[in-house]
């Protein structure tokens, strides 16, 4: 059988890697079990890394949805120019 047990995990891009952290695991155990654990650690790393983005982004936008929300909404008419600017006020008060 050819490659892909894993997707192709090796090859993905950043963004791509925000939904796969149970593949970096497998990963991860799979050279634990080739008894590769330097290489396992640079794998956790990783995974880690991607964890802690997600929780950065999360955060980033928990912060910054009303304003992007206000945006949106007058632009599609919902609303008006001082509802952005209430939410700017708000979000730079932060």
């Amino acid at each position: 059988m050819s490659g892909g047990s894993y997707d192709y995990l090796y090859s993905k891009e950043p963004e791509d890697l925000l939904n796969r952290t149970g593949d970096l695991e497998r990963m991860r155990d799979r050279l634990i079990g080739l008894d590769h654990v330097a290489a396992a650690k640079a794998v956790e790393a990783l995974r880690l890394t991607v964890v802690e983005s997600r929780v950065r982004i999360g955060v980033a936008m928990e912060r910054i949805a009303p304003v992007m929300k206000a945006v949106e909404w007058l632009d599609s008419c919902d609303s008006g120019p001082e509802e952005v600017e209430r939410a700017v006020k708000a979000w730079s008060q932060k």
